[in-house]
């Protein structure tokens, strides 16, 4: 997708991001069990920590962002550093807080914010692990206040609204191999600062943690898990939804078919105590449903003699959830 800088999304409410992947629980991958028991996401191989010092540009307002200032071989050497995460506002060097509590920090006339609208510029580059090249690889932002465009090698990725939601973007149709240029544009004032309107401070940047993960091309995109327990029995009760996905994207040749999978993928699933004595394991297959519009796996099971959590006991338990296919 080609990027137009007239396009003026950050006072257009009807736009509220695109090509934002829908949001998930916050999942991981793990090469195998033991990795993911660590609950460790930098032992995970499939995991890229993108923190750190990047290039950044305060400007005016976003008209004036250069057009080609996310391509590759562009010269930011004239440009400061600044750490992500943090708020741009507070390091003393660029803009300001601001603090309201009743009223707008500009003119309330929705959707339309002030012409002087502080956007900074940040760029960075990592270097694509050989191990990611054939799979599909996704960017998280955690949060940035209140507009995100993201682009990758010169390609606009897609944008995002929404300052306390984290975001993720399928970066696999632009990424390469070896160095990747990743730039991003946060503009501070939209016409979402209008439903943010609250008690509190005013701040602008990417103010959480950013990084990259990778899944195969049939992943499990989101779980549902909810622990019960009956009073009268003491048993636990618990279910776990598990919905797969599949890449829309070509790679290195192949085509990949996102009609859904041609053979089953089943779920293995492994409920194991804090000492990592597994007490309950089920494999169920994946099937397509209807009403949800994915492949989904949906398994309910009783648990007996389950410790129940409480403040004062506060019993916990791992569970592990595996891709199969035949």
């Amino acid at each position: 997708m080609k990027w137009n800088i007239s396009q003026n999304l950050w006072e257009t409410p009807e736009w509220t991001n695109v090509n934002r992947l829908p949001a998930h629980s916050m999942l991981i991958p793990f090469q195998d069990t033991a990795q993911a028991r660590t609950r460790d996401r930098s032992q995970s191989v499939w995991f890229m920590d993108l923190n750190g010092e990047w290039k950044f540009d305060l400007i005016k307002r976003p008209e004036d962002t250069p057009a080609n200032f996310a391509d590759a071989k562009y010269d930011d050497s004239k440009w400061g550093s600044i750490a992500v995460p943090s708020n741009w506002t507070l390091q003393g060097l660029w803009d300001q807080p601001i603090y309201t509590n009743v009223k707008m920090p500009f003119e309330n006339n929705p959707p339309i914010v002030p012409e002087e609208n502080p956007t900074g510029l940040y760029r960075t580059e990592f270097k694509l692990p050989k191990e990611w090249m054939d799979r599909r690889v996704v960017i998280n932002f955690g949060g940035a206040e209140s507009v995100l465009e993201v682009f990758l090698n010169g390609q606009y990725i897609g944008m995002s609204k929404d300052s306390r939601l984290a975001c993720e973007f399928d970066l696999t149709p632009a990424i390469k191999s070896g160095k990747n240029v990743l730039a991003a544009r946060v503009i501070r004032w939209s016409d979402a600062s209008y439903i943010e309107d609250q008690d509190h401070w005013w701040m602008a940047g990417i103010y959480r943690d950013v990084y990259l993960y990778s899944t195969d091309h049939t992943y499990i995109e989101d779980v549902f898990s909810n622990g019960d327990l009956d009073l009268e029995t003491g048993d636990g009760i618990l279910s776990v939804q598990t919905k797969l996905a599949f890449s829309i994207y070509e790679r290195t040749g192949r085509q990949f078919d996102t009609s859904g999978p041609q053979e089953d993928h089943l779920i293995a699933l492994k409920l194991t105590d804090r000492e990592g004595k597994i007490i309950w394991g089920e494999t169920d297959r994946v099937s397509y449903s209807f009403r949800e519009q994915s492949y989904i796996s949906q398994v309910e099971a009783v648990i007996p003699r389950i410790a129940p959590w409480s403040a004062e006991a506060p019993n916990l338990y791992y569970l592990t959830i595996t891709l199969k296919d035949q």
